[in-house]
């Protein structure tokens, strides 16, 4: 305890203490009071968050956005989101030693040629302005920036050789603008490149060859282009690379098998890339690969492979939209970092394995519009899960009590199935849960209390149990305040009405057609119910008007 309060004490003392500055030199001083005056402002100056710091009675290397060495140079200019426009001042030649400058958000729509003087710059920030045409060659002097983010703008025309003098440059961030094409090698000198970020543009020629040259390259985001397949062999020699996105690009081929290569691998998104051939199963078991997302690729094939224990560390699987098909291996259970798994509308069929419920990180299960069959196994389940859709399979039988231990559970889509009863009165509550649909099952009760007023679902919102074989309406609803939207359509309900069902005072919308109801119970209170379907029934009598603002449907 006493080491502990120590470092507190240090903590809060540090905290306390003022921010020591540099004392800036007094020509650079004069030189920031001059940029300032000579600044050009889209809005009242008067707005600026920083600038208004700036005065001759004070510490320049105190004032907000400006960075000092130790003995008084600038080496830091911070003017982000200040509304600067043009013209851009060439004061801004006046800070030979400044390393980093940071112009995000601003309104500047040109690249002043000044900047070229900065030979000292690492790093240069200019996204989201509102510069258009081409980069200017002049880009070609800065021998020792190690970052430049020219993001978010209206850049067009190719990237400019010259960009190929970055012999230091560690991330370029050119997203977002409307760059056409690249210059074949201008690319292929930049031995530190980390990050390297093209999406969102028009890039409309094939995967350059030359970017297999990044030898240090961690990531490469392409996503958003033009960018056609196939994808070259050179594209193999990234020893290094964390991250690789080209999705929405029209490549137009298969995945080649040397991306099981990439050891260091964290994340492949190749979503929406209209691929075809079969997926390579060795990419899945890549060590260290986090994420990956295949999705909207309607002609890829493929399936899951055996998963050993204690391998990998793949936390999400998104396979929606592609033609994977096969069963799901039992050893997918040894994948427990696993968080999100989508395949919806693949082709897969057989079972659903027990270990996959019990996935202890699992929070986002989608298995919709699959070919899943038999009966559903929970065990150990996620207390983690908060969406699971099963919908249009064929899965079958009674939903198990178990079903009450996903703790977390806030949305459950069970419909299109042939699940004959459900436990809506379980041994614990669902505390979460706000949506249920079982429609279009074969649902015949609603086992454990039908005539109970229990609920295991005090926040229910939605339900819908349309498309079944109910006789009656289930008593659980009378106590639900919180629901909303109620489907009991095209069931076997028959008798009355009950008048109970009228008083939630959030319920909205009712839908009780296609039964055999016969008359609607007394006394009838006022209700908030704004639209009320009761066609296709046997109602006898005339339909009440105490709903005035309700449309009726009861033919």
């Amino acid at each position: 305890m006493k080491t502990l309060l120590h470092y507190l004490f240090l903590l809060c003392f540090n905290i306390l203490l003022p921010a020591v500055h540099s004392q800036c030199i007094k020509d650079q001083q004069q030189s920031l009071l001059h940029l300032k005056k000579s600044l050009q402002f889209e809005f009242d100056p008067s707005y600026s968050t920083r600038l208004k710091s700036w005065n001759s009675s004070t510490n320049c290397c105190s004032w907000a956005g400006v960075n000092c060495t130790s003995n008084g140079h600038v080496v830091g200019l911070d003017l982000s989101f200040e509304t600067i426009s043009d013209p851009i001042p060439g004061s801004f030649a006046n800070f030979p030693n400044l390393r980093e400058l940071d112009l995000r958000g601003n309104d500047i729509s040109y690249i002043p040629g000044s900047f070229a003087n900065f030979s000292n710059l690492r790093v240069l920030h200019l996204s989201r302005n509102m510069i258009s045409d081409a980069i200017p060659g002049s880009f070609a002097n800065f021998p020792n920036l190690r970052e430049l983010d020219l993001s978010w703008n209206n850049i067009s025309g190719p990237i400019p050789g010259s960009f190929a003098n970055f012999s230091n440059l560690r991330v370029l961030d050119l997203r977002r603008n409307y760059i056409s094409s690249l210059i074949p090698g201008s690319f292929a000198t930049f031995p530190n490149l980390r990050e390297l970020d093209l999406s969102w543009n028009s890039i409309s020629s094939p995967t350059p060859g030359s970017f297999a040259n990044f030898s240090n390259l961690r990531v490469l985001d392409l996503r958003a282009n033009d960018i056609s397949g196939p994808i070259p062999r050179s594209f193999a020699n990234f020893p290094n690379l964390r991250e690789l996105d080209l999705s929405y690009n029209p490549i137009f081929d298969p995945i080649p098998g040397f991306f099981a290569n990439f050891s260091k691998l964290t994340s492949l998104s190749l979503s929406g890339c209209q691929l075809n051939g079969t997926f390579p199963t060795e990419i899945f078991q890549v060590p260290t690969l986090q994420t990956i997302d295949l999705s909207g690729n309607f002609k890829l094939g493929g399936f899951l492979p055996e998963f050993p224990k204690n391998n990998g560390s793949l936390w999400s699987l998104i396979l929606r939209e592609t033609n994977f098909s096969g069963s799901l291996p039992e050893s997918i259970g040894n994948l427990k970092m696993l968080s999100t798994i989508d395949l919806f509308k693949c082709n897969f069929t057989g079972s659903i394995p027990s270990s996959l419920f019990s996935l202890p990180l699992l929070s986002q299960l989608n298995l919709s519009h699959n070919q899943f069959s038999g009966e559903l196994a929970f065990s150990n389940v996620s207390s983690k899960l908060v969406t699971l859709d099963l919908s249009f399979n064929n899965l079958e039988g009674q939903i198990s009590v178990s079903i009450f231990n996903f703790q977390s559970l806030q949305s459950l889509r069970l419909s299109s199935n042939n699940f004959s009863a459900f436990p809506f009165n379980g041994p614990q509550q669902l505390k979460y849960l706000t949506n249920i649909d079982l429609s279009n099952n074969s649902l015949l009760s609603l086992y454990n209390g039908t005539d109970s007023s229990y609920s295991s679902f005090p926040q229910i919102v939605s339900l819908n149990l349309a498309a079944n074989k109910l006789r009656t309406i289930p008593y659980f609803l009378r106590n639900q305040s919180t629901l909303s939207s109620v489907d009991l359509s095209e069931n076997h309900i028959q008798g009355k009405i009950p008048h109970w069902i009228w008083s939630s005072n959030q319920l909205d919308t009712l839908n009780l057609s296609c039964n055999s109801l016969v008359t609607l119970e007394p006394p009838l209170y006022n209700s908030t119910v704004q639209t009320v379907d009761l066609h296709s029934n046997q109602l006898q009598g005339q339909i009440p008007t105490f709903l005035p603002v309700s449309l009726f449907s009861a033919g």
